[in-house]
């Protein structure tokens, strides 16, 4: 697999500037490289989603649930994982969502990632969390939950103050 197939999501470009045009995204070769996209969702989903209250809160999940989409019409398809086959560069870049999401989720009390609505993505969590090398790494999950959850209430006390 050469740079270009590794990194760059699989759509031609006609489909990424239908994309953009439709959802006024991100400039054209911006949207291309894995790289920036996996910027743009952790600061998305975890900034916004996790960091935020009210209204602020509410578009962050909007903008979250259009960037899921996203991952899962452009990105992944019908591929196991998004690099093909094998895992690759988005898919570790990416890794954060199969393990991390859901305690935030349980946190913020708004469930983002339903099953029903993102079979692939929910099939590729499990293919990713499955790789023996992640499995051994990954964190506690009752230890992230203590920590994250004492975060948020920090965030939110300074936020209605």
């Amino acid at each position: 697999m050469d740079f270009e197939e590794e990194y760059f999501i699989d759509a031609d470009e006609d489909e990424i500037l239908e994309l953009k045009q439709r959802r006024r995204l991100l400039p054209l070769r911006l949207l291309r490289c894995w790289g920036f996209s996996v910027s743009i969702v952790i600061l998305t989903l975890y900034y916004g989603f996790f960091m935020k209250v009210g209204e602020e809160q509410e578009k962050a999940v909007q903008e979250g649930l259009e960037i899921l989409r996203n991952l899962k019409e452009y990105g992944l398809g019908s591929k196991k994982f998004f690099g093909g086959e094998t895992i690759g560069l988005a898919d570790v870049g990416l890794g954060w969502i199969a393990h991390w999401l859901d305690v935030l989720e349980e946190i913020v009390g708004i469930k983002l990632l339903e099953e029903s609505k993102f079979p692939r993505l929910f099939e590729w969590m499990k293919n990713f969390k499955e790789i023996s090398i992640i499995k051994e790494n990954l964190s506690d999950r009752d230890e992230m939950m203590a920590i994250l959850k004492s975060c948020h209430e920090n965030i939110a006390a300074t936020a209605h103050n």
